[in-house]
């Protein structure tokens, strides 16, 4: 996550006052969801990342 690609890519920021972020890992880091038309149920390098601010702990 600390990758320059990974903190230089585009951030959306969601009408749910969340922000979203897609990224290529450039490793195989899982399955994507077998009910996704054409490309489920296989490998996948992609993540898509969403956080939403938070105060101070």
């Amino acid at each position: 996550m600390q990758r320059n690609d990974v903190i230089q890519s585009p951030v959306t920021a969601l009408d749910s006052g969340q922000y979203s972020r897609t990224v290529n890992t450039g490793q195989v880091i899982g399955t994507s969801k077998s009910s996704i038309p054409v490309v489920g149920g296989k490998e996948t390098t992609w993540i898509k990342i969403t956080t939403y601010p938070i105060p101070e702990p």
